[in-house]
C-alpha cells in the first residue's frame, strides 16, 4: 500500500505544478490558458531536445507558434527563468555529467556551446559555485 500513496503524491506533486504554471498565465479564458501552456511545453521540449545546437530564440518561439516577444514573457511567467537562462542551465547541468565522465574542461567547453574555456569556467562557477577544476578532483 505505501508505494501507491508514493505514486500518488508524485502524481498529486506534479499535478499540482502544472496547475501553479497554468495560473501564472493570464489570458481571461482557461481554454487559451491551456493551449498556451501547451505551447510553452512544445518549446521546452524542443530546448530539451537541441539545447547542444546553436538555436536561436526566433527559432524556439515559432516552435511554440508564438511571437518571439510573447514566447519569452509566457516562458518565464510558466518556468520563472528565460529561455535563454534555461539553455544555459540545460548546457552547463550537461557539463557536469561530462566533467564527471572524464572529459576535459577545454572539450567540455566547446561540446556544450561556450566560446572558450574561460567563458565556460565562469558560467559554471556561476551556476554550481565550484570551479570545473575543483570538480574533477
Amino acid at each position: 500500500n505505501e508505494i501507491f500513496y508514493t505514486i500518488a503524491e508524485c502524481i498529486v506533486k506534479d499535478q499540482e505544478m502544472i496547475y501553479s504554471q497554468f495560473k501564472n498565465l493570464k489570458a481571461t479564458k482557461e481554454e487559451t490558458n491551456g493551449r498556451l501552456l501547451n505551447f510553452i511545453y512544445d518549446s521546452k521540449n524542443f530546448i530539451d531536445t537541441n539545447f547542444l545546437e546553436n538555436i536561436c530564440l526566433d527559432e524556439i518561439a515559432k516552435e511554440s507558434k508564438l511571437s518571439q516577444y510573447h514566447f519569452i514573457r509566457l516562458f518565464k511567467d510558466v518556468f520563472n527563468i528565460t529561455p535563454y537562462q534555461y539553455i544555459i542551465k540545460k548546457r552547463l547541468e550537461y557539463s557536469k555529467v561530462l566533467l564527471k565522465s572524464g572529459f576535459s574542461i577545454i572539450e567540455v567547453a566547446y561540446t556544450v556551446g561556450f566560446s572558450g574555456p574561460t567563458n565556460f569556467s565562469r558560467a559554471y562557477k556561476n551556476y554550481f559555485g565550484i570551479s570545473p577544476k575543483n570538480e574533477l578532483k
